[in-house]
């Protein structure tokens, strides 16, 4: 026999309505019953992730239910059974509702804040490593570095927190929409320097803001990079995500893990600068590297540096020079040598972030 418990309804003015998850409720709101049990959360989340999403029948990668093809082999994804269950309330505030997708390190979940109405996206700490108290400690204080960001260019970290199964969360602003750059820049057979400039610019401008607070990003990656909406003047909102995460907890794995710790968990370190590989301080001239690296992806589609483990990729990023772009591309010859001004090795042949923004504007307004 269930048994129900009365709870403190959140949408209440005051705090002696409460609500009995029974047939008749005695307020208005249907608040689902909150459990505490670390079990039933762990189930609902898996069951989310499973079963409410489609699945690649190749590569075992599991993708938001509004996907149709496997990112990364090109197979039509199969739709995973859809299991109706109410979520667990977190903080007595947060109901989960659905399953977004995946980062290099986190889950997604899609959600509501039940005391203002709004939609949060949650992202909580892949289990395989929230059981490393120095990276579930990285997270959480990234996660708290970021609630001072408040541009409109960065995607806002609202609070954060540690579940009953001992994994930490963000809750984040939720983007509505969210295409990453890769995503656009693929959408097209050939580069849109305009549009992709005009979102580089924005991240620019958002990086910089996040330096005047003495925050450095360490991993402006085109899964970070996304456009989310329209702005006011009909123009495409671009959005920078995940300040220091990534970077901060790579930084906690020598490097001889890196190669097996990396696959599948943290991605390939495709812009991580030399210097930051070689385990010196990052500075602002780490993310302009990481900028470039992206630009050079968005354009070429392909990573400047990719190889077949990540420990060969770190080593590419220390030891070769980026290839030039191929003659099709047409490449404005400015934005290139750009490029390859931030992609140097030593920091302090890098262009400044200033400088990198401004340039990138002069060709902006050249197109």
């Amino acid at each position: 026999m269930t048994t129900f418990t009365s709870v403190p309804c959140p949408l209440c003015p005051t705090p002696d309505n409460t609500v009995v998850e029974s047939a008749t409720p005695r307020c208005q709101h249907r608040i689902p019953q909150q459990i505490d049990a670390r079990k039933e959360l762990d189930d609902w989340l898996d069951d989310c992730r499973l079963f409410g999403s489609r699945v690649c029948l190749v590569c075992r990668r599991y993708f938001p239910a509004d996907t149709h093809t496997c990112s990364y082999d090109g197979t039509v994804l199969r739709e995973g059974s859809v299991r109706e269950r109410t979520a667990p309330l977190i903080e007595r505030r947060l109901q989960l509702t659905s399953y977004l997708g995946a980062g290099s390190i986190t889950e997604v979940y899609g959600g509501t804040d039940l005391q203002n109405g709004s939609g949060i996206a949650f992202k909580v700490l892949r289990r395989a490593l929230a059981h490393d108290a120095k990276v579930s400690s990285a997270f959480l204080e990234e996660a708290v570095r970021g609630r001072s960001l408040t541009h409109p260019h960065i995607a806002g970290v609202f609070h954060c927190g540690v579940l009953p199964n001992g994994r930490p969360y963000a809750v984040t602003e939720y983007l509505p929409n969210y295409r990453s750059l890769m995503t656009i820049v693929k959408e097209s057979a050939e580069p849109d320097y305009m549009r992709l400039l005009k979102i580089m610019n924005a991240a620019c401008t958002a990086i910089l803001y996040a330096h005047g607070k003495g925050i450095l990003h360490l991993h402006p990656s085109t899964s970070n990079i996304a456009v989310c909406g329209s702005q006011n003047d009909g123009g495409e909102l671009a959005k920078v995500c995940d300040f220091g995460v990534v970077e901060k907890l790579f930084r906690h794995l020598p490097v001889d893990q890196h190669a097996s710790r990396t696959t599948g968990i943290f991605g390939t370190p495709l812009v991580i600068s030399p210097e930051y590989s070689r385990g010196e301080p990052a500075t602002e001239k780490s993310d302009v590297y990481g900028l470039a690296s992206s630009l050079y992806s968005a354009i070429a589609r392909r990573p400047a540096f990719q190889k077949d483990s990540a420990l060969g990729t770190v080593l590419a990023h220390l030891q070769e020079e980026a290839p030039p772009f191929e003659a099709h591309l047409n490449v404005p010859s400015r934005l290139s040598e750009l490029i390859f001004a931030a992609l140097a090795k030593d920091p302090t042949q890098r262009p400044s972030l200033t400088h990198f923004r401004a340039a990138l504007q002069v060709i902006l307004n050249d197109l």
